[in-house]
């Protein structure tokens, strides 16, 4: 059984969660679960909800600025033309926006982050898009270092998620793949 799940980072809770059709895939099944995590709040209004790179759709967009709610998803090769005009921002010239760095488990990784406002006209062809976003990764496991580079697009303008929010809401979003996915896996 597939199931997709919105969930709470903040308290661990699962608010609503739709299953997959079978041959299908989560695209058709995100506008009744946000549905239900509406009728489960009272309504999306002020809502922050970050996705993976498959729900980068222009339908799930307008159902949240509709909805008065947000949108953080992360942009890769399936959205090729938004990827690319992500890339192409000056990113030489944003000044970080913040930087944390984490020892454990025999690794040492630093999350840069960079934002930008795109709302403006020429910005990008998202819809609702307010800030570009590039996280940067660097890991380091015995003595051997790898470079990561995420894009991601927000419908917050900076003034209410600066690049330190945007950077924790990234990293969060991984609690329902080891809170919730590995659970239910092992379980």
């Amino acid at each position: 059984m597939h199931l997709l799940s919105a969930y709470d980072t903040s308290t661990g809770i699962v608010l609503a969660q739709v299953q997959i059709a079978a041959k299908s895939n989560e695209i058709p099944a995100f506008t009744p679960l946000m549905q239900r995590v509406a009728a489960q709040l009272g309504s999306l209004n002020d809502v922050l909800v970050v996705a993976d790179a498959l729900h980068v759709q222009t339908g799930h967009a307008d159902l949240f600025a509709t909805a008065g709610a947000h949108l953080m998803v992360t942009v890769k090769a399936n959205q090729p033309a938004t990827l690319a005009q992500l890339k192409a921002q000056p990113w030489a010239q944003v000044p970080v926006g913040a930087r944390t760095r984490e020892t454990g488990h025999g690794r040492t990784e630093t999350h840069t982050v960079k934002a930008v406002t795109v709302a403006t006209p020429g910005g990008i062809g998202f819809p609702h898009a307010q800030q570009a976003v590039r996280i940067t990764r660097t890991r380091t496991i015995n003595g051997q270092t790898t470079r990561e580079t995420a894009y991601l697009t927000v419908s917050l303008p900076a003034d209410q998620a600066q690049p330190s929010d945007l950077g924790t809401w990234a990293r969060t979003e991984w609690h329902i793949e080891n809170r919730l996915h590995y659970v239910r896996d092992v379980t």
